[in-house]
């Protein structure tokens, strides 16, 4: 829909402020597929107390620089409970907005009744949607206010109306649900506080329910066990910057990415290692582009002990570190952009960081806590690092290139399949690139490029040429065979002399790492390969 600017219309029950641009009616479900700006709907727009989170997804459509979103939570009693302002945003054909509103063991669990969440377009009501969270019988006898660790090995929680035959639940966030884990008694019991003895748990997410004597059920309370390895903020020392999402936050942090942090810079703008270990660099020479949710340019630290953390949104070309260098806590490494998939937060430009035990920057973020922000933890707002190193200087180059640093996926040696071309098998997780390298020689008549999916994966092609020129379905189609064909191919007349690079990102995969195999021809070639993350 477009009208006039200003223009506020009514149809069928949702309001929508005409702009230049145009919102496509939100949807609300219990989880969401940010590849296709769709939720999980939840029957009747209902939510239990005992759901992970409520999401919210749309699309708006012919996008002007400039114009702004905000999309608010309202609690029962009117109130905002959460507000996620989008301002300045990008020109665009479409762009895709995701938001969510964490339930168990938030205050929304604590507030059941009919809640709304309202999305503003260009400082007007847009869109209301209405959705009901639901409270459990008998839910409000007990009440938890609080739930803190005694040592390794027990959990005190405090609260009101608790009784000395009540037995306290455990449950883990595991994906997006919640696993039942372990059931125990008091050890210790008054009517404000309870001790119970626990397992030792592992670093992650948990929910604590109190059941009385008379199968009545509490609230449920969550609490996190962070990794207890020292981490420091990813800035230099005594610098202010700006703490714009901290973990749950309703930008972007939920799922995969649910315990990271975005910090935008206020004067300086140079990164470091938030604790030592061996780098892993990924300088793809990205812009910031809202095609694809990317991390753009980012480096991997590979603490040694199972723990790998992340500094996503790069600026090109700026990296001082390679891969392989061993770094200490507070040693430079790159500057920061806006690559990949970003919003203007300080203009654009912030480091997206998260810890997770896997290596790839898509796995699941762990809990962890920066020991500058222990005295004063927040979600939002100015913050200052004791981050100290010598090595804190962003004006030493790298001492190698960064651009698309090998680090080996599951792969095997390319084979011939006719004269002249190369063919060899890759894979990456969703959303990931896989990166190899073409020299195309002078006087070379053809470029030949295809990809060929795996059964139940999904994958986009992607060309760079020499001077940086950019073919793919979102850059230069010239030869390109489109998206929706089953193999995606390139063939280009008269190519650029020089080392191209081609892309593949995967876009779908049924079983955690979309494969595909790969072929290349050009008449008079020689291939050189690097495959990435």
């Amino acid at each position: 829909m477009r009208a006039t600017s200003g223009l506020v219309l009514a149809f069928c029950g949702i309001t929508i402020t005409a702009s230049a641009g145009a919102l496509r009616p939100a949807t609300l479900g219990k989880s969401a597929n940010e590849a296709t700006c769709a939720v999980t709907p939840a029957a009747g727009n209902r939510f239990s107390v005992t759901d992970s989170e409520a999401f919210v997804a749309f699309l708006a459509d012919r996008v002007s620089p400039g114009e702004t979103l905000r999309i608010d939570w309202i609690a029962p009693n009117g109130e905002i409970e959460s507000s996620v302002p989008y301002d300045g945003l990008p020109a665009a054909s479409s762009l895709c907005f995701v938001s969510h509103l964490p339930i168990a063991g938030f205050q929304p669990a604590a507030n059941p009744g009919t809640w709304q969440v309202r999305i503003y377009w260009n400082q007007q009501l847009a869109q209301t949607r209405s959705f009901t969270i639901a409270g459990e019988p008998n839910t409000g006898v007990a009440r938890i206010s609080s739930v803190s660790r005694n040592g390794a090995n027990a959990l005190v929680l405090d609260g009101r109306a608790f009784t000395s035959g009540s037995v306290v639940h455990l449950a883990q966030l595991s994906g997006r649900t919640w696993r039942y884990i372990h059931a125990a008694i008091p050890t210790e019991a008054t009517a404000t506080r309870l001790q119970v003895d626990i397992p030792k748990l592992p670093v992650g997410e948990y929910l604590a329910v109190i059941r009385d004597e008379r199968d009545r059920v509490s609230n449920s309370a969550r609490f996190v066990i962070a990794t207890r390895e020292s981490y420091r903020l990813p800035l230099p020392a005594g610098e202010p910057w700006m703490l714009t999402q901290g973990p749950y936050g309703g930008f972007s942090h939920y799922g995969q990415a649910l315990h990271a942090f975005d910090i935008a810079p206020v004067r300086g703008r140079c990164l470091v290692a938030m604790r030592g270990g061996t780098v892993h660099a990924y300088d793809r020479g990205m812009v910031q582009s809202h095609a694809a949710r990317t991390f753009g340019n980012y480096i991997t630290i590979d603490h040694g002990d199972g723990e790998y953390s992340h500094y996503a949104h790069l600026a090109s070309g700026t990296f001082v570190v390679r891969t392989g260098q061993r770094v200490e806590q507070g040693q430079a490494l790159a500057t920061v952009g806006n690559s990949g998939y970003t919003f203007p937060m300080g203009g654009g430009h912030h480091v997206h960081v998260h810890v997770t035990r896997s290596f790839g920057i898509s796995s699941q973020s762990i809990p962890f806590e920066f020991e500058d922000l222990r005295a004063n933890p927040r979600n939002r707002g100015v913050i200052i690092s004791s981050n100290r190193s010598a090595l804190c200087d962003c004006s030493r180059p790298a001492a190698a290139p960064q651009l698309s640093t090998p680090v080996l996926l599951t792969s095997t040696a390319p084979t011939t399949v006719r004269p002249g071309a190369k063919t060899e098998k890759g894979s990456a997780p969703f959303s990931e690139w896989w990166n190899t390298f073409l020299t195309v020689r002078p006087g070379s008549r053809t470029l030949e490029v295809s990809v060929t999916p795996d059964q139940g994966s999904d994958v986009d092609l992607h060309l760079v040429s020499p001077s940086g020129k950019h073919y793919g379905w979102y850059g230069d189609t010239t030869g390109y065979s489109g998206q929706q064909a089953p193999v995606e191919n390139f063939l280009l007349a008269n190519p650029e002399p020089g080392r191209w690079r081609i892309s593949v990102q995967a876009t779908r995969s049924d079983v955690g790492q979309a494969t595909f195999r790969l072929e290349t021809f050009a008449s008079t070639t020689t291939t050189a390969s690097t495959r990435n993350r």
